[in-house]
């Protein structure tokens, strides 16, 4: 059995608002993971499956949090934690979330000495330096599509087309991974549509890791109905949208983003990924087309088209 590159040691009520994105986003990019919600199972004894989590786990991530000081529990794993990292070839991998040093260094004087990184940093570069951390590269470990590009198709930006739908929705807290654009061994610089609690995201990421996020609430969405969905990004412009059927559901316009050119002529794209392993692609995508980004009038009439086609067909 390999062991784990992280255990996640944090308090139950940080998960919604930070740990289980993160333990999505490192097992996504290629890491093994001991996350209580994916790694203990119905019956098993808590005690007996976090000792055994840290004893087959290769690092910690520590979440420090002012619920994580309020518990015995939590006290308890990270005292654990911390005598096994003193036998050496164990890091522990400090996070603060919604706290700061000082606070830390009070309440634990022993980690003040270990450089943290504040969980304001974003899911994205937190991931980076975790796998940093540990010399271990992350990768985009899933489905690859390579689309073909010709001199200046993406210099204006980018968008992704599809007829997609959900012959099931199972859990809605896995995230599905519609499309990701990006370079291999990087955290930054990518494109992403997901699906995650009944709304579809579009995200884009620079290279400084700073991210703009439209999306859409598709709560409504019947199993087995299938829409047409445009997600644009057009870097002259700075301004994003996404469309659904017949109109744009959300939009955005930015002044911070830095994105190089250049990673839009290399990044390779992927196509359906889900981490529910027992079913990994609880969606369909019935066609889809890639390329430059396009005026609202074009999307339109892809919509159209795609439609007829897809209707003419049965």
């Amino acid at each position: 059995m390999n062991k784990a590159d992280f255990f996640i040691s944090h308090a139950s009520e940080d998960k919604d608002s930070l740990v289980r994105e993160l333990a999505n986003n490192l097992m996504l990019n290629g890491a093994l993971v001991f996350y209580d919600e994916y790694s203990i199972k119905l019956g098993d004894s808590l005690t007996e499956s976090i000792n055994k989590g840290i004893s087959n786990s290769n690092h910690a991530i520590i979440v420090l949090s002012n619920f994580f000081f309020e518990k015995g529990w939590t006290n308890a794993e990270l005292q654990a934690l911390f005598n096994r990292s003193i036998k050496g070839q164990f890091k522990l991998l400090i996070i603060y979330h919604n706290v700061n040093h000082s606070t830390v260094a009070e309440k634990y004087p022993l980690l003040a000495d270990i450089k943290g990184i504040d969980s304001s940093k974003g899911i994205d570069k937190i991931s980076q330096d975790l796998f940093d951390a540990i010399g271990k590269k992350g990768q985009l470990s899933y489905l690859k599509h390579d689309f073909a590009r010709s001199n200046g198709d993406h210099t204006d930006g980018f968008s992704i087309s599809m007829y997609v739908g959900f012959p099931n929705f199972a859990n809605r807290r896995f995230e599905k991974v519609l499309f990701d654009l990006g370079n291999r061994d990087s955290f930054h610089s990518r494109l992403r549509l997901i699906y995650v609690n009944d709304r579809i995201y579009f995200e884009v990421i620079d290279s400084d890791y700073h991210k703009v996020s439209i999306s859409a609430d598709i709560s409504n969405w019947k199993v087995g109905e299938k829409k047409f969905l445009h997600a644009n990004f057009n870097i002259r412009n700075k301004s994003t949208f996404l469309f659904i059927d017949d109109e744009i559901i959300d939009r955005l316009s930015f002044n911070e983003l830095v994105i190089d050119n250049a990673f839009l002529k290399t990044a390779t794209g992927i196509i359906g990924n889900s981490l529910e392993l027992q079913n990994p692609c609880q969606f369909f995508i019935g066609t889809h087309s890639i390329g430059k980004s396009m005026e609202i009038e074009m999307v339109i009439k892809l919509s159209s088209i795609i439609k007829q086609r897809l209707g003419a067909m049965g």
